[in-house]
């Protein structure tokens, strides 16, 4: 779905819902857009929108090269831009889980087998281990999905499925099917 973090939910852009949850995450410094080149908004709500010059499904290298333009941070946060009902709470577990483990160079909320209901993905990684993924990951998909080279090469911890979101339905946002759900769902919390 192009331009899909340009719809409407609400009164708001997909993509200003995602960015004000994000900054409701205790301990985020920074929220920057990582975005192809060519394809920075117009609009920012966030500290900063940046396109590097990588190809387009090398997500991994346009990660890597944001994280150089931060260089005092040396812990990183991921969340896709389709997730609007993110919960910060999540991410305020996920980063204290994240910091308790000893030398943890990667941690999740597993929505792929975890049980985590799609669209509450939220991923918190090293800044060495991204760049080892970087230097290292030679497959198409580690490229394209940024930490899937991580999750079977770095010390990794799950957050556990917590029962209050097991039954939520699909919240990211892929297609026009999930805007609508999306859509609902939202103006059923409001």
């Amino acid at each position: 779905m192009p331009r899909k973090a340009l719809e409407e939910i609400g009164d708001k852009f997909l993509i200003q819902h995602v960015v004000e949850r994000v900054r409701q995450i205790r301990g985020v410094d920074d929220v920057v857009l990582a975005v192809p080149n060519g394809e920075v908004p117009s609009l920012c709500y966030c500290s900063h929108v940046v396109g590097p010059d990588v190809p387009e499904n090398d997500v991994l290298s346009r990660f890597a090269h944001v994280a150089e333009l931060y260089p005092k941070h040396t812990t990183i946060m991921r969340i896709t831009g389709d997730t609007p009902l993110l919960q910060p709470e999540l991410g305020d577990r996920l980063l204290d889980l994240y910091f308790s483990v000893h030398d943890c160079d990667y941690a999740w909320i597993n929505t792929h087998s975890g049980g985590w209901p799609d669209g509450l993905d939220i991923e918190v990684f090293s800044r060495r281990m991204l760049y080892q993924a970087n230097q290292c990951a030679i497959r198409p998909d580690d490229r394209e999905h940024v930490t899937s080279y991580m999750r079977r090469h770095g010390r990794t911890v799950e957050l556990p499925l917590d029962m209050a979101y097991a039954l939520w339905p699909k919240c990211s946002v892929d297609d026009m099917e999930d805007l609508q759900r999306v859509r609902s769902l939202y103006a059923q919390s409001v």
